[in-house]
This record gives structure tokens, C-alpha cells and sequence, in this order.
């Protein structure tokens, strides 16, 4: 629960901050308007991505992607290695010709990922000879992402009520809601605590 309060603070400056300056090019809204659905994308890595190369010099194999090596063993027809760092794995196996090595490339699990899964994604992946010993894929990795929304209500007092929502992992960042309010060019949101409303974020713009 701490790194999806972290993640969301985080996210919550950013989007503030671009809609606050939407606001200021649009002369036909209130200023102090900010009722209304606000909305945020963000996404993260990974790291490792491009052409995947597999080399084989006599029984000695590596594997190079992006700025990431491995040196790896290969026992039969099955080809697997992982880069240090958890930076992604492959688990493939070589034709009878040797002309290409069919298998799946393993991405880590992202910061975002990991909020609702612990396991990683299989995207399949063909790497063909390019050489003698070389055999050359593309690794197209599925980008983390993380969508936050903003919901700005006024309550039956007319107080302005901000509510943030994330329903694809359905993550409400450990606040249900909380006050706004606009101080000259910041927005401040406040979380209740113990029927009070304590001042938790402030934005400036």
C-alpha cells in the first residue's frame, strides 16, 4: 500500500500541473473552475527493448540487448539465458537446421505491474540466423502503465470534493476522498483524518 500511495502522490503532481496549465491558455473557463474528470497516463519502461543478438562461439554463447550481456550454456536444443539484473530472460529452442531459435521473451515485472501481478509477460519471439553462429530478433516489449483519474465533486455543503481512481487495478491510493481547495496559483488537496480534514498535498503551479 505504501509504493501506491508513493505512485499516486507522484502522479497526482504531474496531472495537476498539466491541467493547470491547460487552464491558463483557455479564456473561456473560470479560472477557479475545477470541476470536472481529469485524467493521466503514464507509462514505465522496461529497460531492455531493440535487437535481441545470440552469438555461439565453439560451446560458448551470448547474448547481447541494448547495453545488457549474458553468457550462457546450452544443453540440447533448448536455449536459455537471462540477463543480470532482472532485466528479462529468453527460453526458446533451436530448429533441427539451426536456422532459427523459436521461443518467448520474459519481461520483468514493473513497478506498475507488480501493484496487481507478480508475474512477468511471454511475448513470443523468433530470432533467425543472420551469420555463422548469429541469430538476430527484435524484442518488442509491452510498455507498464498506470492511468490515474480525478474526480472534482461538489458535496451537498458545496465543498469542493476530489476523489483519485485508478479502476484498472482498482486502486484508490489509500484515501477515499479529499478536500480542495485553490490558494492564488496552487491546489491543495486535504485528507480526512479522524473527522478532520488535515492538509495532505500541495501543488503550485
Amino acid at each position: 500500500m505504501i509504493r501506491v500511495q508513493h505512485l499516486t502522490l507522484a502522479l497526482c503532481v504531474a496531472l495537476m500541473l498539466a491541467f493547470s496549465s491547460d487552464m491558463r491558455g483557455q479564456s473561456t473557463a473560470p479560472v477557479n473552475s475545477l470541476d470536472g474528470i481529469w485524467s493521466s497516463e503514464t507509462a514505465y519502461g522496461p529497460a531492455l527493448r531493440g535487437e535481441l543478438i545470440v552469438r555461439r562461439e565453439g560451446a560458448s554463447w551470448r547474448a547481447t540487448l541494448s547495453s545488457a550481456e549474458a553468457g550462457f550454456n546450452v544443453t540440447g536444443d533448448s536455449v536459455r539465458f537471462a540477463f543480470p539484473g532482472n532485466q528479462g530472460q529468453f527460453r526458446g529452442t533451436l530448429a533441427e537446421k539451426g536456422d532459427v531459435i523459436t521461443g518467448f521473451w520474459l519481461q520483468p515485472e514493473g513497478a506498475v505491474m507488480a501493484l496487481s501481478t507478480a508475474q512477468r509477460f511471454a511475448t513470443p519471439l523468433v530470432l533467425r540466423r543472420a551469420g555463422r553462429g548469429v541469430w538476430r530478433g527484435t524484442v518488442r516489449s509491452l510498455d507498464n502503465r498506470f492511468t490515474l483519474y480525478l474526480k472534482i465533486f461538489q458535496d451537498a455543503d458545496g465543498a469542493l470534493i476530489g476523489a483519485f481512481r485508478n479502476p484498472d487495478q482498482n486502486s484508490r491510493g489509500g484515501t477515499t476522498q479529499f478536500r480542495v481547495s485553490r490558494e492564488g496559483n496552487s491546489v491543495v488537496f486535504s485528507a480526512r483524518s479522524r473527522a478532520r480534514f488535515n492538509s495532505d498535498l500541495t501543488i503550485g503551479t
